[in-house]
């Protein structure tokens, strides 16, 4: 009876480890931006993330043997086209969004007198 619980026991978490990574296999992701909830940059589409993963003749998913390989080189990737089409004006707004430093006091006449900024500290 022992024996079946952990069995029980042991399907259970395999199951649900199974079933997770099938889950980010056909998104295309990581553990590590499944867990900041991105989105996966790498998602082309459920059957062709599979292909990617496991390999092009699909008979062979969940046999251990390398038969035909990957979709891919295994050095590029696809990507999804919405990262990659970015429009100038999105481009535009991004850079415009950029912080830039300023020297504090360039502008300011009263930095080329002494006088005032000394002025200026004991009001503070």
């Amino acid at each position: 009876m022992a024996v079946c619980i952990k069995d029980a026991v042991l399907a259970l978490v395999l199951g649900n480890f199974g079933r997770f990574h099938w889950g980010m296999a056909c998104r295309n992701e990581t553990s590590i931006e499944c867990a900041m909830n991105a989105k996966p940059e790498f998602d082309v589409g459920e059957d062709i993330n599979l292909e990617q993963v496991f390999g092009l003749d699909h008979n062979f998913w969940f046999v251990p043997l390398y038969c035909g390989g990957p979709s891919t080189d295994g050095m590029d990737w696809p990507m999804r086209r919405s990262s990659e089409d970015k429009t100038a004006e999105v481009q535009a707004e991004e850079e415009q969004s950029d912080v830039s430093i300023v020297e504090i006091g360039a502008d300011d006449p009263k930095a080329d007198n002494p006088e005032s900024v000394a002025n200026t500290e004991h009001q503070m």
